[in-house]
């Protein structure tokens, strides 16, 4: 065997950078753009719960002031909610309306959904980022505590209320914030 024969019978070298380099290559940015996407989706979600969590803890701690200043028979800042024959649907439009303490709250996951509503629920979708305000209902003997249900509308305020304040968080989660006695 000649030193020109085993030169040529010798395998030309592999594609350094070949077809199926370029899929995988594609399949990685592709991968790559879907989990930033869906880690900045991520992101934002729990920066609307967060804020709606705030927006929830102020309505609270406003809430729970206004009704010990109640309890002590002092007016307060919101004459709807003072009023003899105030009611629950009175006193919360006037919280939110002009010129009321949470006059520019609105609803952080969607501009167009419920600032408040009755529960947070999957078929209602304007319920998600909405805070959610439920009526303490004393349970049975010998079980010490409440019960909670939606607040009607016509619920009269002349007597103190227990109040669960929630908010309606990431993926129609109940997020707790805090009990209080309006």
């Amino acid at each position: 065997m000649s030193s020109d024969q085993s030169v040529t019978t010798k395998d030309a070298p592999a594609k350094y950078f070949g077809l199926t380099d370029a899929i995988f290559v594609i399949i990685a940015i592709v991968v790559g753009v879907m989990v930033s996407h869906l880690g900045y989706s991520t992101y934002v979600e729990g920066a609307n719960t967060e804020e709606t969590k705030i927006h929830g803890e102020q309505l609270a701690a406003w809430l729970e002031q206004h009704g010990a200043a109640r309890a002590e028979g002092k007016p307060g800042t919101v004459a709807a909610c003072d009023a003899k024959d105030a009611t629950w649907k009175n006193c919360i439009d006037a919280l939110h309306a002009e010129g009321g303490p949470f006059a520019g709250l609105s609803n952080v996951d969607d501009k167009n959904g419920k600032l408040f509503a009755a529960a947070c629920d999957h078929d209602d979708h304007d319920s998600h980022g909405a805070i959610i305000l439920e009526k303490g209902i004393p349970k049975a003997p010998p079980n010490s505590g409440f019960d909670y249900a939606p607040i009607a509308d016509n619920e009269p305020l002349d007597q103190p209320l227990p109040i669960r304040v929630s908010i309606c968080g990431r993926a129609f989660s109940l997020i707790r914030i805090k009990e209080v006695l309006f």
